[in-house]
């Protein structure tokens, strides 16, 4: 959320490319980790295979925690 008060998301549904910019660098940070995701509005979709370990997981939302960490900079 962009705004927790009002909660406005971080990009609107159907959002333009200038609306999207901060979730775009979410993304390309998810990228740079080495993890594979699609990124589209204010979502983060994932489809972790059905062998996964626990280990796995743990590793794949630490990723995730650190490039959200950058659309926390973005909140008001």
């Amino acid at each position: 959320m962009k705004n927790r008060d009002t909660k406005e998301p971080m990009a609107p549904w159907n959002a333009t490319a200038d609306q999207m910019a901060i979730m775009n660098q979410v993304a390309a940070k998810i990228r740079e980790l080495g993890m594979y995701t699609f990124v589209r509005w204010s979502y983060i979709f994932i489809c972790p295979p059905l062998t996964i370990t626990k280990d796995e997981i743990d590793e794949g939302l630490a990723i995730i925690s650190e490039a959200i960490s950058i659309a926390d900079k973005h909140v008001y």
